[in-house]
This record gives C-alpha cells, structure tokens and sequence, in this order.
C-alpha cells in the first residue's frame, strides 16, 4: 500500500527554515496539487510532495515546489 503526503516548509522570522505539518493526500496528483498550493500560502517558502511504500524512512519524492 501506497500513502500520499505534501509537507510545507516554513521560513520563520528569526531565520529558522524548517517543516510543518504533513497533510495526507487522496493520491499523487492530489499531493501535488496541494504542494503547489501550500508553496504558495503566506509563511511557507516551499513544500514538496512524496509517497511512502512500506520502509517509512525511505519517501519517495514526487515534487518539490517553491524556493527548494
């Protein structure tokens, strides 16, 4: 079984860049939409959307959006 994700990534003011909440996805094509979109949403400089196949440590990257 196949899991569908997009993560924001945030640029906060102090300069720290880290991620944000994982949001689960229907499929890619929904991972990638929601990607594109949160790359785009104030305070975040990017996302990506990736799949997980059975080893959790070992994503499979579908997009990266934004400044990434």
């Amino acid at each position: 079984m196949t899991n569908y994700y997009a993560q924001p990534i945030a640029h906060r003011d102090d300069g720290m860049v880290l991620t944000d909440d994982i949001v689960e996805c229907l499929d890619d094509e929904d991972a990638i939409r929601r990607a594109e979109h949160l790359a785009r949403s104030p305070g975040y400089i990017g996302s990506w959307a990736f799949s997980i196949t059975g080893d959790p440590d070992d994503p499979q990257v579908l997009k990266r959006c934004g400044g990434l």
